[in-house]
């Protein structure tokens, strides 16, 4: 894990493209065959960044934020999910679909995945893009990104327990991260 001090604003792709090189350039030195698997917030959705990770053999799992013509591709499905949770009388049903999708500042379709949940109160779907080509939505969402969820919030009770002595700006920080997970290749 890398933390950078820097200002409050929403990173570009170039400067996500940056972190993530430096991250792969450091891991590289230690461990050569390994499989890294990059799990980040809609920060790191860039396509610098995943362009990035995919011309250099590594995958990512980044949350996206919803659009109505992403919406669109999973309206079936939520309208599934939603209609049985009501017939059921179920206090919330939570369901798993996948799409491709290329949003406009991409230059290709990309696997895309959604959580939908349906409570009393309406629906929320939440979307992740990702460069993996197995496993199914469900895995994919709560095994993979969820993860990187868990994760921030162990790297929060480190950052909110900062010494006295941390600079100000370190123990009052908001932490967003980037997990990363690695594995040796097989074969």
């Amino acid at each position: 894990m890398a933390v950078v001090l820097r200002p409050g604003k929403t990173p570009g792709g170039v400067e996500v493209r940056a972190h993530l090189r430096r991250l792969v350039r450091h891991i590289r030195t230690r461990w050569h065959n390994t499989q890294i698997t990059f799990r980040g917030d809609g920060h790191y959705a860039r396509p610098e960044a995943m362009a990035w990770c995919e011309t250099n053999g590594i995958d990512y799992i980044f949350g996206l934020s919803g659009t109505k013509p992403l919406a669109r591709k999973v309206d079936e499905v939520a309208d599934d999910i939603r209609t049985r949770r009501a017939i059921e009388n179920l206090p919330v049903l939570r369901g798993y679909t996948e799409t491709r999708h290329k949003a406009k500042s991409w230059d290709r379709e990309r696997r895309t995945v959604a959580r939908i949940e349906a409570a009393m109160l309406g629906l929320d779907i939440r979307f992740v893009v990702t460069s993996l080509d197995v496993g199914s939505a469900e895995w994919i969402y709560d095994s993979l990104y969820c993860a990187r969820g868990q994760a921030e919030n162990l790297t929060s009770c480190i950052s909110h327990s900062s010494p006295p002595t941390a600079p100000a700006a370190v123990r009052r920080s908001p932490t967003r991260s980037v997990s990363c997970s690695i594995r040796p290749l097989i074969g």
